[in-house]
C-alpha cells in the first residue's frame, strides 16, 4: 500500500491499494514544494522504444491520484508515439495511440481512480510499426506545487501468436493456467450453436450466468444461459469436446514459456 506525500493540509483521503501483480510495478510522481521534494519536477516519465506487429496486445492496470485541484489539470497518460524513419516510411500513416488518459478533471479535486483500472489495446494491421511507449504524469505546466501520481502494474506486451495453455492471457503458461484448467477437468464442452449429438455433462447445466461451480460454454438446454466466465472450450485444446488428459499436453509442452 502506498500513501501520497501530503503537505499544506490538503484534503487527500486516498492511497494506492496493494499491487495487482507486484512483479512489474511502477510509480511516477511530479514534484512539489514540500520537504524532500523537488518543485522543478513537472513531468515524470518511463519509456521504451519497441516494434509492435499487428495483433500485439498491451495490457496492464493503472492507478491515478492527485493532491492537486482544478483548474490545475495534472494528467496521467500511457501513449504510443510513432517512430518514423524518413528513409524507410511505412506504407501508411502512423498516429499517436492513447491507451490511458486520466486527469484532475476526471477524478475531481484531490481525487483518485479509487482502485486499479485495467487497460488493454491491440495493434491493428494499419498500426504496425515502431513506437515510443511512454508512461507519464504531468503537472500540466500551470503549477508545480502539488504532487500527482501514476502507478502502473502488471504491464504486459503479448505477441500476436497464440500460446496454447495460456488460459488467462497473461503471456505465460504457469500455475495460474493450471488452476483454471483444473476447474474445467472432465467438463464436456458443447459448441455454439447447440449440437444435440454431443453428450453433455449434467454438471454443466447452468441456471444463472454467474454459476460458481463447474463452468461450460453451453449445455444440453439451448434456452439455458451461457456462463460468460466459461473456459471449457479454451481448455479443450484438442477440440474433442471433453477436457481430459490429452489436453494436458499443450500445458506441459509450453510450461513456463512466455510470449512477450
Amino acid at each position: 500500500m502506498f500513501y501520497p506525500s501530503i503537505n499544506y493540509n490538503q484534503p487527500v483521503k486516498w492511497w494506492i491499494p496493494s499491487p495487482v501483480e507486484g512483479e512489474k510495478f511502477l510509480v511516477l510522481s511530479t514534484g512539489d514544494m514540500g520537504l524532500g521534494s523537488d518543485s522543478k519536477i513537472a513531468i515524470s516519465q518511463a519509456y521504451q522504444d519497441l516494434f509492435l506487429p499487428a495483433g500485439t496486445t498491451i495490457t496492464g492496470s493503472f492507478f491515478f491520484g492527485t493532491c492537486d485541484y482544478r483548474p490545475f489539470t495534472d494528467t496521467g497518460t500511457i501513449v504510443l508515439n510513432p517512430i518514423v524513419d524518413p528513409n524507410n516510411p511505412p506504407p501508411y500513416t502512423l498516429s499517436d495511440i492513447s491507451i490511458v488518459f486520466c486527469s484532475v478533471d476526471s477524478v475531481g479535486d484531490y481525487g483518485s481512480t479509487e482502485t486499479w483500472k485495467d487497460f488493454s489495446y491491440t495493434i491493428t494491421p494499419e498500426q504496425e510499426g515502431w513506437y515510443h511507449l511512454t508512461m507519464s504524469v504531468n503537472d500540466g505546466g500551470a503549477d508545480t506545487i502539488y504532487e500527482s501520481y501514476l502507478a502502473i502494474d502488471n504491464l504486459l506486451i503479448c505477441g500476436p501468436g497464440v500460446l496454447l495453455g495460456d488460459l488467462n492471457k497473461d503471456c505465460t503458461v504457469n500455475l495460474d493456467d493450471l488452476s483454471l484448467f483444473s476447474r474445467e477437468w472432465l467438463c464436456v464442452c458443447n459448441t455454439h450453436p447447440w449440437d444435440p449429438n454431443v453428450p453433455m455433462d449434467p454438471n454443466t447445466i447452468l441456471s444463472v450466468p454467474d454459476f460458481s461451480g463447474i463452468f461450460a460454454s453451453n449445455n444440453s438446454d439451448p434456452n439455458t444461459p451461457t456462463d460468460p466466465n466459461s473456459l471449457c472450450i479454451y481448455a479443450d485444446f484438442n477440440r474433442n469436446y471433453v477436457v481430459e488428459p490429452n489436453d494436458l499436453i499443450p500445458l506441459t509442452e509450453n510450461w513456463l514459456k512466455t510470449d512477450y
